[in-house]
């Protein structure tokens, strides 16, 4: 098997030295260099890489926009950006231009192969933390979001979904470190829950249905104009009161057994409920 072919972004030669170094020893091959934007997207689209790693302070263009046009003539392209800040904001700008990984250069030593490796396995590369942060920004979560990132590609599509399911797995692996000094019992179920959401959303990338398995994915695909809404069949008083059930999207009529019993859900017109598209749970309208 061929050497894995990397090209090197970045405006300092010091720094292309020392990850050249880091990454040859693993068998790896630097097939092209570039100290600018522009030399890059020349370079890339003539070399064709197997992965990039891109410096985020480039000039001429800058290394956000170098990526940027990069993806766009190669939605394939994998591209690790090279940051010097470990901040939310920087990691997300690296996200939304098309890189699938963020790699602060002090930590370059210790991370870039695993980042490396990441990748050509079909993963992306970020800190749970920047995760999260990302996926908040997608899915509107939280009380300090203000505006939503769109999804404009099929590459941002499925950039969403990978980071969805490792933030699901990472949460997993916390859930079971947790566990620890649990009884044994605990720790067991636990286990069995983790293992069969792990397989859950590995069944659901392979038969590509997620969005339609996780009503925030679909309804956020649907905001975006990504997927339609079929039109609703059902009839009624559209001024019943319905209580709707915030984590399953799905509205109750007054007397169901599931009537406000929990404290997730909130009361809203059956009219409102048909037009945020919450499904009945009896599949019926409210008389």
């Amino acid at each position: 098997m061929p050497p894995l072919r990397i090209f090197i972004a970045d405006h300092d030669e010091v720094v292309r030295n020392v990850m050249t170094a880091v990454l040859v020893r693993d068998g790896w091959e630097i097939c092209g260099e570039a100290s600018t934007g522009q030399e890059a997207i020349a370079k890339i689209t003539t070399l064709k890489p197997d992965l990039v790693l891109m410096d985020g302070a480039l000039t001429n263009p800058s290394g956000f926009d170098a990526t940027r046009q990069i993806v766009q003539k190669d939605p394939a392209q994998p591209i690790v950006m090279l940051g010097t800040t470990d901040d939310e904001a920087t990691a997300r700008k690296a996200f939304e231009a098309g890189a699938l990984g963020y790699v602060l250069k002090a930590n370059a030593t210790r991370d870039l192969a695993t980042a490396v490796r990441s990748l050509m396995n079909g993963k992306t590369f970020f800190t749970p933390r920047i995760a999260e942060n990302i996926l908040h920004s997608y899915f509107q979560i939280g009380p300090n979001q203000q505006t939503a990132s769109t999804i404009r590609s099929e590459r941002d599509r499925v950039a969403v979904k990978l980071l969805a399911r490792e933030a699901a797995t990472a949460m997993g692996t916390a859930k079971l470190r947790q566990s620890v000094g649990m009884p044994r019992s605990v720790r067991a179920l636990i286990s069995v829950l983790v293992v069969g959401t792990a397989c859950v959303i590995l069944w659901m990338n392979y038969q590509n249905v997620i969005e339609e398995n996780m009503p925030f994915l679909r309804k956020f695909l649907v905001q975006n104009g990504l997927q339609s809404v079929p039109s609703t069949e059902y009839e009624g008083n559209p001024d019943t009161k319905v209580w709707v059930d915030l984590h399953t999207a799905v509205y109750y009529c007054p007397g169901a057994s599931l009537y406000g019993k929990t404290p997730k859900g909130k009361y809203a017109r059956q009219g409102d409920a048909l037009e945020d598209h919450f499904e009945p749970a009896g599949r019926q309208a409210c008389k």
